[in-house]
């Protein structure tokens, strides 16, 4: 996978309310029926944090991963959305794209609705759809690269609208859409990146029809954000060069900051990440910034940059907090970042990978090599737990949590991976095997310890 592919694969999940930050997104009267707080329902799960709310996942005597099923699956980027009993993704299968839903306990297809022609991958970049399926209620919402935006029955896939964004609504990014849709205030939400007040979206989840358009600035590859910030619930959209927050019942403008972390082609890839009750964090791939948003008496906000930090940079992965701990990648290198400072913890160089979430104390990547690996959360070291071989082409997509299953795809297969208790060793063989990486003695990375995918 060339580096130029890889700008878009981070929105696939190529998502967090993990730690402190209260997320508030309304939900229909029928949501219920199909989400829970195991599920896994939109890009980056539970409150787009990239965290799972299931514990006592991993049994405290020491555990292994084992497969739990696996089905061949196309071409594509797209995360893996799970409630309701089934997973859904999207993917290419050589003629077509596909939105597709799969039995979590076995993997069997349930159903597949056509979205249009197969998107040809180009320039680097692979076949198929990139963006992550939304499961609110009993709908499915995808957008494909193509810029079709439909929603489906979680059910059976039956079409229940749909509509294709083109210009000057839309702008489609180089490499197709991109964006994971999100539900704010009763509104579905895309951000479509078009001109004259297009950048962002809000529109009837039942019919498809627009409510309002907010923003001018060009939209490439990131997705909207809906959390309590500050006391008051905000829709925050990433452009190329301004972080957004808006009203999301009216599209009114809260507040903007100039971020400065598009890459050097101009594109961006992030979703930001919640700190508590006003923090944001927000990545590129030059660095990682910490935001402070107060809440003024006139009812404005002020924005303020606390730190600004390379710690992170020239990966695509979408870092995971933990307390006061972040967790990502500089260049291939797994990094504990401290989110107060905005300095390095540690540093580590397996396993590699593209992207990560945090399940239970622990954070699960599809590493450099095509394994899942589970290491602790811890804040002096790299801990690894356990692993197990998933992928046969190492892939740009985070892996999904739920149901008690870890689910994982590359662009030829899907597969669920279940964690089971370890079994009983001879003291003699050294039994419990982790992986441990020492705290660095300065914050500095060698220019070979940087290491950059091309």
């Amino acid at each position: 996978m060339k580096m130029d592919a890889a700008r878009l694969l981070v929105v696939s999940g190529a998502t967090l309310t993990f730690w402190l930050a209260a997320v508030a997104v309304p939900v229909h009267a029928d949501a219920a029926d199909a989400i829970t707080s195991a599920d896994w329902s939109q890009f980056r799960g539970p409150g787009q944090q990239g965290q799972a709310l299931t514990t006592d996942v991993f049994p405290a005597e020491g555990f292994d991963l084992e497969i739990a099923w696996q089905r061949p699956l196309g071409s594509g980027y797209s995360g893996i959305s799970i409630a309701g009993g089934l997973a859904v993704t999207m993917f290419a299968d050589g003629e077509s794209d596909w939105v597709g839903a799969f039995a979590t306990r076995s993997g069997e297809e349930r159903w597949r609705y056509r979205l249009a022609e197969m998107y040809a991958g180009h320039d680097g970049s692979d076949d198929g759809p990139v963006a992550t399926p939304l499961i609110h209620g009993q709908t499915v919402y995808a957008l494909g690269p193509r810029g079709q935006l439909v929603a489906l029955g979680l059910a059976d896939g039956a079409e229940r609208w749909k509509r294709t964004w083109s210009e000057p609504e839309a702008r489609a990014p180089y490499y197709g859409f991109a964006s994971a849709p999100v539900i704010a205030a009763g509104s579905l939400i895309v951000q479509t990146g078009g001109a004259d007040g297009h950048a962002v979206s809000a529109l009837d989840p039942e019919t498809g029809e627009t409510r309002w358009t907010r923003g001018d600035d060009a939209v490439t590859y990131e997705s909207p954000l809906v959390a309590e910030i500050a006391g008051r619930e905000h829709l925050v959209a990433v452009t190329q060069k301004m972080l957004l927050a808006l009203d999301p019942r009216t599209g009114d403008e809260l507040w903007r900051f100039e971020h400065g972390l598009a890459d050097d082609m101009g594109d961006g890839y992030t979703l930001p990440v919640t700190l508590g009750a006003t923090g944001l964090l927000i990545n590129g791939w030059d660095g990682i910034a910490r935001l402070e948003i107060t809440a003024k008496e006139d009812g404005s906000f002020s924005v303020e940059e606390r730190w600004r930090s390379q710690t992170f940079q020239r990966n695509y992965a979408l870092p995971v907090v933990r307390g006061r701990y972040a967790y990502g990648f500089r260049g291939n290198i797994l990094t504990c970042l401290d989110v107060e400072t905005g300095e390095q913890v540690w540093r580590s160089r397996p396993p590699g990978g593209n992207g990560l979430i945090m399940v239970d104390g622990h954070f699960a990547v599809v590493g450099a090599d095509g394994n899942l690996v589970v290491a602790e959360a811890t804040t002096d070291a790299y801990k690894e737990k356990a692993r197990i071989d998933v992928a046969s082409i190492v892939p740009f997509t985070a892996p999904s949590f739920a149901e008690g299953l870890f689910f994982a795809r590359d662009l030829e297969s899907l597969v669920a991976v279940r964690v089971v208790p370890r079994a009983a060793k001879p003291a003699s063989d050294g039994s419990d095997s982790e992986v441990q990486t020492d705290r660095p003695a300065s914050g500095e990375l060698s220019a070979v310890e940087l290491e950059v995918v091309d």
